[in-house]
């Protein structure tokens, strides 16, 4: 048999006097100091000492904080708090003094939320308590609904009168526009519910409708002039979407006496037809479905000379036909919507002839 030449293999002495592989002495080639053995065996041998990775290194540095979810907790907790603050503020304070404008400032906030509420996921026929809408919660809760009602009202006759005295400053008009725009969204967003309407001074409400169709009916340069986003003349007609969705839920005749003793058939579709081309489409759209709403009920069967009570009226309804319904009712589904209001402008077609 061939001789091998086996490898040569340092020794060392250890601690104890006796020889071993070098390599196996700490991995070194040279013995450790005395005070170095102990710390590097420990070191090498404990069975769960591992130098923590660059990747591990970044998992713990970005592990959350266990106090998170109670530091959001606590920030919701607070903001429910301040909101249900805002609507206990609410009074029938005079507008412009301090305290007036301090509740346009937060019903500004109220709105807002009322507006993003209201498109958070909910069923179909869900109430106001079944649904997350808790802006709108609370002000039913502390009955406050009426009082912004009032306030509106009050707001209203305020700015006529502001505006037959000349120019308004700009600082005045920015605090009225954020009540006007902040108020509007709440409580076209409130109108919604059943539960609300149901509470609702509804002879208060329709004879604010009137005044505020009336007026921009009899200075047709007043509207092409105004900031159009949630103004008075585009949240009324919200309103009456929310009112006519609810007759189902609601003796319908609280309700259709009032419309028509008011008038609010004729102004609104006048309305629509003398400023379609300053209105946005989806408010037309809505217009368009309350005057259906109103047409579909009994009432309207009936008599329906007391809703289309003027030369004026037929024309604006046979001008909103020729400038947006004929179109717009191409589409099937918004044809079966409005089949009720068609049905009535075929009829004034026909009388007319």
């Amino acid at each position: 048999m061939p001789y091998v030449a086996q490898p040569r293999v340092e020794v060392a002495k250890n601690t104890c006097g006796s020889e071993a592989p070098r390599a196996a002495i700490c991995g070194v080639t040279d013995s450790p100091k005395p005070e170095e053995a102990g710390r590097h065996s420990r070191r090498n041998h404990h069975p769960t000492h591992r130098k923590p990775s660059r990747a591990m290194s970044r998992k713990h540095h970005y592990t959350p904080k266990k106090e998170a979810p109670d530091s959001f907790e606590e920030l919701s907790a607070k903001l429910t708090a301040d909101l249900r603050n805002h609507v206990r503020f609410m009074a029938d304070y005079p507008v412009l003094s301090e305290d007036w404008v301090q509740m346009a400032e937060q019903i500004g906030r109220i709105g807002h939320i009322t507006e993003m509420e209201r498109q958070l996921p909910k069923k179909h026929d869900a109430t106001l308590w079944e649904c997350e809408e808790i802006a709108l919660r609370y002000l039913l809760e502390d009955g406050k609904l009426n009082l912004c009602l009032r306030n509106l009202v009050d707001y209203n006759n305020y700015l006529k009168r502001m505006i037959e005295r000349g120019p308004v400053k700009s600082e005045t008009m920015a605090a009225l526009e954020k009540f006007e725009h902040g108020m509007g969204l709440t409580l076209k967003n409130a109108w919604l519910h059943a539960e609300a309407v149901q509470t609702t001074d509804l002879p208060l409400l329709i004879e604010y409708i009137h005044d505020i169709l009336m007026y921009c009916l009899e200075r047709p340069d007043y509207l092409p002039n105004k900031k159009m986003d949630n103004c008075q003349e585009i949240t009324v007609i919200h309103f009456l979407l929310g009112l006519c969705r609810q007759l189902d839920s609601i003796d319908e005749s609280r309700v259709m006496p009032l419309l028509a003793e008011k008038r609010i058939f004729a102004l609104l579709a006048m309305h629509l037809s003398a400023h379609i081309n300053h209105l946005n489409a989806a408010d037309v759209a809505v217009g368009a479905e309350v005057l259906s709403l109103i047409c579909s009920t009994e009432d309207f069967d009936s008599h329906e000379d007391y809703y289309v009570d003027s030369p004026e009226a037929e024309s604006a309804l046979l001008s909103f036909y020729d400038d947006y319904l004929e179109e717009a009712t191409e589409d099937l589904d918004t044809r079966k919507r409005l089949r009720p209001l068609l049905d009535a402008v075929r009829q004034l077609n026909y009388t007319r002839k």
